[in-house]
């Protein structure tokens, strides 16, 4: 007998093990082939966090047995045809804003946990405190967030450029030049970039005019955007 370790690449999610291992490896019949549930579970994208589980009594009893962690033991208590890691991915997938998880023991509690998707942070209400006005207060607060983040997000990628020379430094490091041309002069832009047009209109959160100096030939111009496309 023979024991042979295979070396496969970092497995993750949809990868399908059996196809690797016989596309990486002379399987004969008769081979008997180990892989260990870690992997397995990658594979499968069923993967939980420790800090998504609120250990119940049980768990904590268990735990204290055996010497191992209560949110461990909760998770193994959970495990059904879909555990609740995977449970949580998939609904983050699908971009679910506000979740409520009750198990054993906030149903005991009166309790419900809540988390929001933009937040790695849960906390505990009351049954009786959620209703409609809640949960629409919550939808509003979230959706203010991520607008804050999305705009802070933005400024942070784009340059007001003065000069064609900060147009090619900006575009460089893969940022969005925002720069003043005339119609003649729009074309010596596109050595440093695609071209993204005049602008039309501007959000509120951008401090800059429609119009100004051409950077190139110093004429009236128009607002446009530089940038490579990957």
């Amino acid at each position: 007998m023979e024991i042979v370790g295979l070396k496969l690449p970092l497995i993750k999610e949809g990868d399908d093990i059996a196809k690797m291992i016989v596309e990486n490896f002379d399987v004969e019949n008769g081979d008997v082939i180990a892989i260990c549930s870690t992997v397995v579970s990658k594979a499968e994208g069923r993967i939980a966090r420790l800090e998504d589980y609120s250990p119940s009594d049980r768990a904590i009893e268990i735990a204290e047995k055996i010497g191992e962690d209560a949110r461990f033991v909760q998770a193994v208590l959970d495990e059904s045809d879909e555990r609740p890691g995977a449970k949580y991915y998939k609904w983050e997938l699908k971009g679910v804003p506000i979740r409520f998880e009750i198990g054993p023991k906030e149903a005991e509690n009166g309790e419900v946990v809540v988390s929001f998707r933009d937040e790695r942070k849960k906390f505990s209400v009351a049954f009786d405190e959620i209703n409609d006005d809640t949960i629409l207060r919550w939808a509003k607060e979230l959706k203010e967030r991520l607008k804050v983040r999305a705009i802070e997000n933005a400024k942070s990628k784009i340059v007001i450029c003065n000069s064609v020379d900060e147009v090619a430094e900006t575009v460089e490091s893969r940022r969005v030049a925002l720069v003043y041309v005339c119609e003649d002069c729009e074309r010596e832009l596109e050595n440093y970039g695609s071209v993204l047009g005049k602008m039309e209109e501007k959000s509120e959160w951008l401090d800059v005019n429609l119009e100004g100096t051409c950077v190139v030939c110093g004429g009236k111009g128009y607002l446009v955007g530089v940038a490579k496309t990957y």
